[in-house]
């Protein structure tokens, strides 16, 4: 306290869960299969590492999920053409998330809230073909459908706040990916290898307060992006250099952000009202970046 006693504050908390998982898996032949898999994951509770005061100390709730996944995995044309895909199902209850609060005695709190329930819903398919000799070309897309059901928290003057409509952290709607690679053959037995790979991502937050100001900027929002890399290696049996690109378009959203102090009061209808925080950060990712990488293999013997 700001009186400067020294106050001892402990606690105790156990948890426990059983975690069964089961999975079932059908295959057509030896180069195509079809699985069902259940499962239940755990997250155990605990308490807040910076908490400044008993009120802010803890314990908060394990975290528990259910999935299910329905997919198959299959390969083609002598094994030159692979297709994978999957569904899945995944349902929260108690999701531990991290905020920032204000706070009366160290200015702000972090706490990790119960947000009630959670699901996320989605799909996965990978394909990856040998088209030519030493060309490889490889797609990824992958579809989520996430929400919170139940997220109800006091608010900062009283009532409860419902931030069931917020939006769940790095879940973005669409992700895909395209990657080539060609591996040229030289006279002297040696290889050029040639790489480039593509990868979008759609909007998605990455903070858990994701209601804002109509007139302050939505700093924890990312926006959809895609990133371009490239590579060319000249590789030998022993030794391989390479120059390679990153971030080839010179892409800027951030990676992290920290929403300092922004809080919810309770509006009608528990309706999250904001409440300016004291400042936000963040760290943006490297610009456009380029280099040379050279590796060396070589074995000891005795």
């Amino acid at each position: 306290p700001v009186t400067g006693q020294t106050v001892a504050a402990t606690g105790i908390a156990d948890f426990s869960k059983f975690t069964p998982r089961v999975n079932l898996t059908w295959k057509f032949d030896e180069d195509k299969l079809a699985y069902a898999t259940y499962s239940k994951g755990y997250r155990s509770g605990g308490f807040n590492g910076r908490a400044s005061g008993p009120s802010t100390l803890g314990p908060y709730q394990p975290e528990e999920v259910e999935t299910i996944e329905i997919g198959a995995k299959t390969q083609w044309l002598d094994n030159r053409l692979r297709f994978n895909a999957a569904v899945f199902d995944t349902d929260y209850q108690d999701k531990q998330e991290d905020v920032v609060f204000p706070d009366p005695i160290a200015v702000t709190v972090t706490l990790v809230q119960n947000a009630a329930a959670a699901t996320i819903r989605g799909a996965e398919f990978e394909l990856l073909g040998i088209p030519a000799e030493g060309l490889t070309l490889g797609l990824n897309i992958g579809l989520l459908d996430a929400s919170y059901e139940d997220w109800r928290v006091p608010g900062i003057s009283g009532g409860i706040v419902d931030k069931s409509g917020f939006e769940l952290r790095r879940a973005p709607d669409l992700t895909a990916s395209f990657n080539a690679q060609y591996e040229q053959p030289l006279g002297n037995g040696n290889f050029l290898v040639y790489g480039l790979n593509y990868s979008y991502k759609d909007d998605y937050y990455i903070i858990a307060s994701t209601v804002l100001p109509a007139a302050a900027q939505d700093a924890g929002l990312v926006e959809a992006f895609g990133l371009l890399d490239a590579s060319i290696s000249y590789e030998t049996e022993n030794w391989s250099v390479s120059l390679w690109g990153k971030n080839l378009t010179d892409e800027d959203y951030f990676v992290h952000v920290l929403d300092v102090g922004t809080n919810y009061a309770a509006g009608a209808g528990n309706a999250a009202v904001p409440v300016p925080g004291l400042w936000t950060f963040g760290t943006l990712i490297p610009p456009r970046t380029y280099g040379v990488e050279c590796r060396f293999k070589f074995s000891c013997g005795r």
